[in-house]
């Protein structure tokens, strides 16, 4: 787990980037804290009971919990934090829900005199049917979706450090799952049960692994577009896939029953099972095709 300190200084690395070539001196800015406070987050189901919500969800950093469990609330859980400006503020607008986290202005590189920031948020999703967004900074996230009703997922993140799964079945058919991150370590488990049609992950450097365990209900599609970085895709040897390799990839390593046929990458799989296509572009990395 990365200290609060890290995460605040990767959330700025984004900035630090792009003035790449001039030298920026920022003025120190003292982050005061306060009083650790809980404060529960609830959102109650939607008026329209067939509606589909649409949840956008906003954090900045620290650690962030995500899961079903939710009973009679479309959105159930706590905040705990100890700097006022992370206080989360909930809004509700029909059939869209927003979740963010306050505002934390930095005017220069942040001091912390020896204290620890503190932003820990767990939440529990209900049953009912919903989109999810989810923009985030530098942070470690857990989150579990098996037994949802997803129907689109969407996460963009910076520095971060993530553990995401589909432990069950998805009940919804997902049109769309889209992740792009920064500089992470990033572990997708159980996508055969997310149930969607496309795939998209983005990331810059770092280490990803997307295994593609579960109930795999129908053909689905994968782009993956990273740069300098290691990446394990884990497809169970009953799945048929196909594999193409686009870009400066120094290193592809097969197990179990995958092949190369001229410059893709086969697993026959069973025959009459559905089929994973997968689209790699990376810069210079590895590549593991496996098994989970």
């Amino acid at each position: 787990m990365k200290s609060p300190m890290t995460w605040i200084a990767l959330s700025l690395l984004p900035f630090g980037m792009v003035a790449c070539g001039i030298t920026v001196n920022f003025p120190p800015t003292e982050v005061k804290t306060g009083p650790t406070v809980r404060q529960d987050i609830r959102v109650p189901p939607l008026s329209d009971a067939g509606a589909v919500a649409n949840v956008s969800l906003s954090f900045g950093g620290g650690e962030l919990r995500l899961e079903p469990g939710a009973e009679v609330a479309l959105i159930e859980g706590a905040a705990t934090f100890n700097v006022p400006d992370f206080e989360p503020e909930v809004t509700v607008e029909g059939s869209q829900v927003r979740i963010e986290q306050g505002n934390l202005e930095l005017h220069g590189i942040p001091t912390l005199n020896d204290e620890k920031l503190v932003n820990d948020w767990s939440l529990e999703f209900g049953s009912a049917p919903l989109e999810l967004h989810i923009t985030a900074g530098a942070y470690q996230g857990e989150f579990e979706f098996g037994g949802l009703a997803l129907h689109r997922l969407t996460i963009a993140d910076g520095a971060a450090d993530v553990q995401l799964s589909f432990l069950a079945p998805n009940r919804a058919e997902m049109e769309e799952f889209r992740y792009t991150t920064g500089a992470s370590r990033v572990r997708l488990s159980g996508l055969g049960n997310a149930n969607f049609e496309s795939l998209s992950f983005k990331a810059g450097a770092g280490d990803y692994t997307l295994d593609f365990t579960g109930d795999l209900r129908r053909e689905a599609s994968v782009s993956i577009e990273t740069g300098l970085s290691r990446v394990a895709l884990l497809v169970p040897e009953s799945v048929t896939a196909r594999l193409t390799v686009q870009g400066g990839l120094s290193e592809v390593e097969l197990e179990g029953s995958w092949i190369q046929e001229g410059t893709d990458y086969l697993q026959p799989g069973l025959p009459g099972t559905v089929a994973l296509t997968f689209v790699i572009k990376m810069g210079v990395g590895s590549l593991r095709l496996g098994h989970p």
